[in-house]
């Protein structure tokens, strides 16, 4: 195989498509994102609250909370 050429990864033939799961809100999530460094994602529910998850380990690292209703957006400032 010439040397330009990268293999992917080898990926076992039976494998679940679920890498992890985020638990945490009480209700459907409307909206994810992921920060600009892939670090953390953000999801906003129709629980009325937004979480921001470590994307590495899936732990809750804030939830937002005391909004007037489902969030159907989220987005990380560049910045």
């Amino acid at each position: 195989m010439p040397w330009w050429i990268k293999r992917g990864p080898e990926v076992e033939q039976n494998w679940s498509a679920t890498l992890q799961t985020l638990e945490g809100h009480s209700s459907i999530v409307m909206a994810v994102a992921f920060s600009p460094d892939g670090k953390q994602l953000a999801s906003g529910s129709d629980d009325m609250t937004v979480r921001i998850w470590d994307a590495a380990t899936g732990a809750t690292l804030q939830t937002l909370e005391s909004h007037s209703g489902p969030v159907f957006a989220v987005a990380f400032s560049p910045d």
